[in-house]
């Protein structure tokens, strides 16, 4: 038995021997190929939208819930699945997380139509946030000073790559098209994966605790879930319905829950409760700057990697793979850059987000210029 203080006062108690002493990385194997199936995950159906909606005859707006739901879910449970991790065990909840991905990855890959995909997908996006903030807690836990940094950094790598190569992936495997499965191997393989990655957890990972966990703010929950529906859903259903009374009444409602939970929040800090989100973390100036630039990095991040997936496809003609890999000299860039992250960020701090900023800005004004004047035609390098 090992019981483990760290530096915030958690409490980590595993029958495993602490890796750090040890000096061993096989707890960060099993957390980021975890890490690596839940991002690769939102990204890689991107290139199967155009299969899928043809396989299962699916709507536009069902095509729009198998990218949304996924993300939404995701959201919503974040961050009450690392109170729930603190309170019963982190491991524990990511075992559990593990274990609803691959039956959710099975049920997309077996899925017999649209409405079940997407609600397997909802599925999935649960499972994800059950994944994700316990194994940045594990990692807080197993690993101190450089190890801590380095293993971190591993975790933003892992991340990257996952999402800049997903559409590469999922070419590659529509394309192999094993046992005729098609599209449906890009969840199917996540069975196998998922089902190891569970088996390493127990043996490698050790059980970690807060030391003082704190409730889950289930009426912040429910006020963040009822803001992004009803956000979401106009989004999605309003075009194809012709925008009626109902979806403007949609947005009416997803401000004033939003609005809602601005004031729970407060009042629950102010009563000394658990809000969802701590108010006061946002008096901090840098905190709400990076959050703002995270935000606005991924929404642009996820948009752009969808649209030029299907421009590919449906406006160029090109096939899964060959829109796949399009994207690998994003992949193969973002891993070269990435390595050599920590020393460009010890150089130039915070000058180096403002650079990758306009040179991303710069890549979509030129990519919208070739756009512009190609449309459907013309070479693609």
């Amino acid at each position: 038995m090992t019981i483990l203080r760290t530096p915030t006062g958690a409490i980590s108690t595993g029958v495993t021997p602490n890796p750090e002493a040890r000096g061993d990385w096989g707890p960060l194997t099993v957390l980021m190929t975890g890490t690596f199936m839940i991002v690769l995950d939102f990204f890689i159906v991107n290139v199967a939208l155009p299969s899928v909606q043809s396989g299962l005859h699916a709507s536009a707006s069902q095509v729009e819930w198998v990218v949304a739901g996924y993300g939404m879910s995701f959201a919503v449970f974040l961050v009450a699945s690392g109170r729930i991790g603190d309170r019963i065990g982190r491991r524990r909840t990511l075992s559990v997380g593990l274990g609803l991905f691959l039956v959710a990855s099975g049920l997309c890959g077996l899925a017999p139509s649209a409405a079940v995909l997407v609600g397997a997908r909802f599925g999935q996006g649960i499972a994800a946030a059950m994944i994700s903030p316990n194994v940045l807690s594990l990692i807080g836990v197993v690993y101190t000073g450089p190890r801590r940094v380095r293993a971190i950094t591993a975790y933003g790598v892992v991340m990257g790559l996952a999402a800049a190569s997903g559409q590469v992936i999922g070419g590659l495997l529509i394309a192999a098209d094993v046992a005729g499965s098609g599209w449906r191997a890009l969840f199917l393989i996540n069975v196998p994966i998922g089902a190891i990655s569970l088996a390493l957890v127990a043996k490698t990972v050790p059980e970690s605790r807060a030391g003082h966990s704190r409730r889950v703010d289930t009426v912040g929950m429910a006020l963040v879930t009822v803001a992004l529906v009803a956000l979401v859903l106009p989004l999605i259903e309003g075009n194809a319905l012709g925008w009626p009374a109902w979806t403007w009444a949609s947005f009416g409602a997803s401000a004033v829950a939003a609005v809602s939970l601005v004031v729970h929040e407060r009042r629950s800090a102010a009563r000394g409760g658990a809000p969802l989100l701590d108010p006061l973390l946002f008096k901090t100036a840098s905190l709400r700057s990076g959050l703002s630039t995270q935000l606005a990095f991924w929404c642009s991040q996820a948009s752009f990697f969808l649209v030029l997936s299907l421009y590919l496809q449906d406006g160029r003609g090109l096939d899964p793979l060959d829109a796949g890999l399009v994207f690998t000299i994003l992949a193969a860039s973002y891993l070269a850059v990435s390595l050599r992250a920590p020393a460009l960020t010890a150089r130039f701090g915070r000058d180096l987000v403002l650079v990758g900023a306009l040179l991303v800005a710069s890549g979509d004004v030129a990519l919208y210029m070739f756009v512009g004047h190609f449309g459907g035609a013309g070479p693609l390098g």
